[in-house]
């Protein structure tokens, strides 16, 4: 049921016709608007070796929008083949980027929709987007290589020197898909310990007992294991139960109820 010739409203110049994929040699291979290969049906001008494939003619994007969390002003679409850096990620593009006729911005059409707030599985507090860092070096917080501070990308509001590529933030092993602005943000973990005193706490894995701090150079020869880590006690600091024979690392008894780690998506616990 697709018409033979269309008019284009990307493409204003000349009507499109419909072409099948085996007449491709007409084209250059690749949808002008998306960037994506063309599929077995698609719309072509042989006048402008302009392609576009059917999907994006029955779900054109809009040939303008005005989207705050990507720019402050109205952008436009420019259907054509252009290099360009986007503004929203750093990385190169190569056709039809949205730009700004008021200045000199220009975005993936991709990056449009780019989430503001998030968690990845590489921190441990919400990355919100921003559209440049501050000036100074950067390092990525997943690739670790180096993040154009003119671009943008997503930093943290508490740990001042952690960034993140927006391309590494969004990835499928990163980013768990769910945009966090408007939800509120949960409460801060508990302290893994209530302090009693300068050299006694109630940690919460033994709520029984308290714990004594014992920093002296005692020296046990490994035969003493740390509840947590059960790894052998030599002369670092660690915290012994009052009443039995519980005993911790100082390092272990400080450590967070909750982290993220790279081979999860959720906080464990």
């Amino acid at each position: 049921m697709l018409s033979l010739e269309i008019d284009y409203p990307y493409h204003p110049k000349h009507p499109l016709k419909f072409l099948t994929k085996e007449e491709q040699h007409f084209s250059h291979g690749k949808c002008r608007i998306c960037g994506k290969e063309l599929r077995w049906k698609f719309y072509h001008c042989s006048i402008c070796k302009f392609s576009v494939d059917v999907d994006c003619v029955r779900d054109p994007s809009p040939l303008a929008i005005l989207f705050p969390k990507a720019h402050e002003h109205q952008l436009s679409v420019t259907p054509r083949k252009i290099s360009f850096d986007c503004d929203a990620c750093g990385m190169a593009g190569h056709r039809s980027p949205y730009s700004c006729q008021q200045c000199d911005f220009m975005i993936h059409q991709s990056c449009i929709d780019l989430p503001e707030i998030i968690n990845v599985n590489r921190h441990e507090h919400r990355l919100s987007r921003c559209l440049h860092l501050s000036p100074g070096s950067w390092i990525c917080g997943f690739c670790h290589k180096k993040v154009d501070w003119s671009y943008g990308a997503y930093s943290c509001s508490i740990c001042p020197n952690y960034a993140i590529h927006s391309k590494c933030a969004i990835r499928d092993d990163v980013w768990d898909k769910l945009e966090l602005k408007g939800i509120p943000e949960e409460p801060q973990d508990m302290e893994p310990f209530k302090v009693i005193d300068e050299n006694l706490i109630c940690h919460f894995s033994h709520e029984e007992h308290y714990l004594q701090l014992n920093e002296e150079d005692i020296i046990f020869g490994g035969s003493i294991l740390c509840e947590a880590c059960v790894l052998p006690i030599y002369s670092q600091a660690f915290y012994s139960c009052v009443q039995c024979n519980f005993i911790l690392h100082k390092t272990c008894a400080n450590l967070s109820r909750k982290k993220r780690h790279f081979y999860h998506g959720k906080p464990l616990s």
